[in-house]
């Protein structure tokens, strides 16, 4: 015996919140307004086609409310780092880096030792130890003096000019801010330095700001942070840069 229900019931579908209509949406042809599979959407590159009128689009700006940018986290000033604003202009005194002064006491020390064990075992020239100590006593005293070494960069309305005090054979740069596309950074095992995307008329350049090495990310993501934030210039990931956000 079949059982037939005695009546017949149509169930009604429940409107969507108009509350949750963020979450979702759909996208239609700009051309002829017919609606679009998302088979036909590419959403990596944001490219659509109709399937109605053939159309390619963007669709971008339709899940644009979906897409959340990155915001890098905000790095508060670090010890070593000096800022001074004055009327337009801004002024950054930084420490000089060294870690090299270790890596230079170490490699010295270590090849004068070996060499004066040599000149006693054997009797070498003692021109060889003597001028590798000088070399260690070298880089001992950049180290002791280094709290006295700075890099001055100033940025105004015109030009961002770079000075090392002392020189340490390092050239005064002076360069138009017009031309600044991008600041960033490298990385070079745990050491960091900080660079430059100039546009130039044969096509844009990358230029080092500091070459010398930062041990310190903190230092260095200060840096490009502070530049960028001067020059209204908004932050973007470069190919060349290897130091994740």
């Amino acid at each position: 015996m079949e059982n037939k229900p005695l009546e017949k019931y149509k169930l009604e579908l429940k409107e969507l919140n108009k509350e949750n209509s963020g979450l979702f949406t759909k996208i239609n042809c700009p051309s002829c307004e017919a609606g679009v599979p998302v088979t036909n959407l590419h959403l990596k590159d944001k490219i659509g086609k109709c399937t109605n009128c053939n159309t390619v689009f963007s669709f971008r700006k339709d899940i644009a409310h979906f897409i959340q940018e990155e915001k890098k986290e905000k790095i508060s000033r670090p010890a070593g780092i000096n800022v001074i604003h004055f009327q337009e202009e801004v002024d950054f005194e930084i420490d000089q880096p060294g870690s090299s002064d270790i890596i230079g006491i170490l490699l010295f020390a270590s090849m004068a030792l070996i060499a004066t064990l040599i000149f006693f075992e054997k009797g070498i020239s003692i021109f060889i130890p003597g001028t590798l100590w000088l070399g260690c006593a070298y880089y001992l005293y950049q180290m002791l003096t280094r709290r006295k070494k700075k890099i001055f960069i100033n940025i105004d309305q015109n030009n961002m000019t770079i000075k090392w005090r002392p020189k340490e054979m390092m050239k005064d740069k002076v360069i138009d801010v017009k031309d600044i596309d991008q600041v960033y950074l490298k990385r070079h095992g745990h050491q960091y330095t900080l660079h430059l995307i100039l546009n130039d008329v044969e096509g844009q350049k990358h230029v080092p700001l500091i070459t010398y090495y930062y041990t310190s990310l903190a230092k260095a993501r200060y840096l490009e942070q502070e530049i960028e934030k001067y020059l209204g210039i908004k932050d973007r990931k470069v190919p060349e840069s290897n130091v994740k956000d």
